[in-house]
């Protein structure tokens, strides 16, 4: 057995789909409640037992009680979907890491809240950590940036778009105050040529590379030459029309502009609501049309960033590396090659942010194993928008996903942690709001937390859940890399079985809808002859039957499902006919089928880090899950027109 394998076995990491660690998982957490336990015996032992025995011998009726309803809910709970098992294919969920488990239990015994390291002295700290691993597998400089963990992939991608809107202000409210002041201040445009700040317009500044909007404030601090430089340039701003934080998304409308944010329209659902909740509005989001891979068409977001009025300013352009639904990686690479254009062609510049929520992982299997050259552990696995990730200005990711750590846990990466400073919020009971504090140095971010980002009270357990799994198993190739490449494989192994799956009657196929980017393979039935409705009704009752809520919407126990598939369904007023056109023709179906129904499909989340090794047992769950399919679709087709069908 090689070494690397030795040291990290990944069946090592789970519990096993029939619990086969389940004596080491006891023992681990029997250690941990035990550690607990002393410790709180051990502080101050010479304080009084409050609770003698006779009194804890009275507690027996609330305890039987409490024993009958914990016995009705686990109860409850054998009626969940199972998750760990290799015969669930179906929504972004799989086993959870032991050091994951074991992390949130440790952290959620002593409960601390990571809203500052006064509440959380330890994984306040642990939190920090962790976000420096995942930043560092991204291809950040873990100095300069700065990372941390969310309730998941919503409020990371929030925390995006608002320091994408806080930050493009920074110039303006530094024009403002040396106009007033009559300060000749030097500004780097973004087409590599300079100007005095006071003569630039704001559609200009508004759009200042991110590099130069975050060093405008400490240039003038420098030029100012005072000790109070920063003090000054804080109540400056505090004080400025242009603070966007104090006066809101009016300043935008008040300068003659209008923000824009440029996605895919397969961009998850979360980024309208961010902007109904920042305030720009949904109508503000501009969906770029996306190929037949279901990736950005960057030749419409070339045209359509090129093509703005002069009115329009760019908040964002947000590059998906993993869409929910298809798995699609948009290609960075190509989206920052628009972003130079635009800076050269337009002097202006914009906030890239990458919404790997899903697909973020993919990154390890591009960072070296510190124990092995980059030339013996290189894979096969090429996508410019995974390796090139650094390029973003932000990043989502969600440890929750493809991290196989427990809810919540998702993450924010920021380039440069510069960008945090303009969040601060006042809360003087988690922090010192001292006079001599220079608001404009990041060492503040890894004091308190809170003031900085959206959320306030957050579980500590959920950072010393993160941080264990990432360092027991590394972020790398031949750490958790070895889980990402075996759900890539069994993912490509199963759009394969689906795209040479033949049936006995002709007259059904089951077509993939697009190879797969990453792990999600979206796919469905057709019938030969039938119309989108009737092919409609076949996918939507194979889901049916490979789901625990019936068409009444009714929850089913699971033992007698032997496998699990999620659905989705293709609209008119998300996905145009000029996206999916080519592939509905392709299906033989008509633009007015489509505007009327929609496209209703089956999807497949490979994930479950069992499948390589239960096939080598001789189950081979995604083989045999292409065989039930089949045979479900034959049955469900009988039904719906004359003449059986045979697999």
């Amino acid at each position: 057995m090689a070494k690397a394998e030795e040291e990290l076995p990944l069946g090592a990491w789970f519990l096993g789909p029939k619990s086969e660690q389940a004596g080491v998982w006891q023992e681990v957490i029997n250690y941990i409640f035990q550690d607990y336990t002393h410790w709180r015996k051990n502080y101050f032992p010479e304080d009084p037992l409050i609770l003698g025995r006779a009194q804890r011998r009275s507690h027996d009726l609330w305890f039987d009680k409490l024993s009958n309803e914990l016995d009705f809910a686990l109860n409850q709970l054998k009626a969940d979907y199972p998750f760990y098992s290799p015969r669930y294919l179906a929504h972004m969920i799989s086993e959870t890491s032991m050091p994951g488990v074991m992390g949130y239990f440790a952290g959620m015994l002593y409960n601390p809240n990571n809203v500052s390291d006064e509440g959380a002295p330890v994984t306040v700290r642990l939190e920090i950590e962790a976000g420096k691993m995942i930043a560092g597998m991204l291809g950040y400089d873990t100095d300069k940036s700065w990372s941390h963990i969310t309730s998941g992939g919503t409020i990371a991608n929030m925390e995006a778009l608002w320091m994408a809107r806080q930050t493009q202000w920074i110039p303006v409210m530094v024009a403002g105050l040396c106009r007033e002041q009559s300060i000749a201040f030097q500004v780097h445009l973004p087409d590599g040529t300079r100007k005095d700040i006071r003569d630039v317009p704001v559609a200009n500044l508004l759009n200042l590379t991110l590099n130069e909007r975050l060093s405008i404030p400490e240039r003038l601090a420098a030029q100012r030459k005072a000790d109070d430089a920063y003090r000054w340039l804080e109540e400056s701003f505090q004080s400025s029309k242009f603070n966007i934080g104090k006066k809101g998304v009016g300043l935008y409308r008040d300068n003659g502009l209008e923000p824009v944010i440029f996605v895919s329209e397969a961009a998850h659902y979360s980024i309208k609501k961010i902007t109904n909740l920042l305030g720009f509005g949904e109508d503000q989001v501009i969906s770029i049309p996306v190929d037949t891979h279901f990736r950005i068409s960057i030749q419409a977001l070339e045209e359509a960033i090129l093509g703005l009025s002069a009115s329009q300013t760019i908040l964002a352009v947000v590059g998906i590396l993993g869409t929910t639904e298809e798995g699609a990686v948009d290609p960075l690479v190509d989206i920052e090659r628009i972003r130079k254009k635009y800076e050269q062609e337009q002097c202006k510049s914009f906030w890239l942010h990458a919404d790997a929520a899903w697909g973020g992982y993919l990154r390890t299997l591009y960072v070296d194993d510190p124990e092995q050259s980059a030339a013996a552990s290189k894979d096969a696995f090429d996508n410019k928008g995974i390796e090139f990730i650094h390029l973003a200005d932000s990043v989502t990711i969600d440890p929750h996903k493809l991290g196989y750590i427990q809810y919540p846990s998702g993450v924010i990466n920021f380039k440069d942690k510069r960008s945090m400073l303009y969040a601060r919020q006042k809360a003087p009971y988690i922090h010192d709001d001292q006079a001599d504090v220079n608001y404009f140095d990041t060492k503040i971010l890894d004091e308190a937390i809170g003031p900085y980002i959206i959320e306030g009270s957050k579980p500590g357990a959920a950072a010393l859940a993160t941080w264990l799994t990432h360092k027991t198993i590394p972020l790398h190739r031949n750490g958790h890399g070895k889980i990402i490449r075996q759900s890539l494989a069994g993912a490509q192994r199963l759009y394969h079985l689906i795209d040479d799956a033949v049936f006995q009657d002709s007259r059904l196929t089951i077509r993939p809808l697009t190879q797969p980017d990453t792990n999600v393979v979206c796919y469905l039935v057709l019938l030969e002859r039938a119309s989108l409705t009737e092919n409609n009704t076949i996918n939507r009752r194979i889901y049916e039957a490979l789901s625990l809520r019936t068409a009444d919407k009714h929850h089913l126990m699971p033992y007698d499902h032997a496998f699990f598939v999620s659905r989705t369904q293709l609209r008119l007023e998300q996905y145009s006919w000029q996206s999916v056109g080519d592939v509905l023709t392709g299906f033989g179906f008509t633009k007015e089928e489509y505007s009327q129904e929609g496209l209703f499909i089956l999807r497949s989340v490979v994930m479950n880090p069992w499948l390589e090794q239960s096939k080598e047992m001789g189950a081979d769950y995604l083989s045999d899950f292409v065989k039930f399919l089949m045979n479900k679709a034959t049955k469900i087709a009988e039904s719906l027109i004359a003449g059986p069908l045979a697999v």
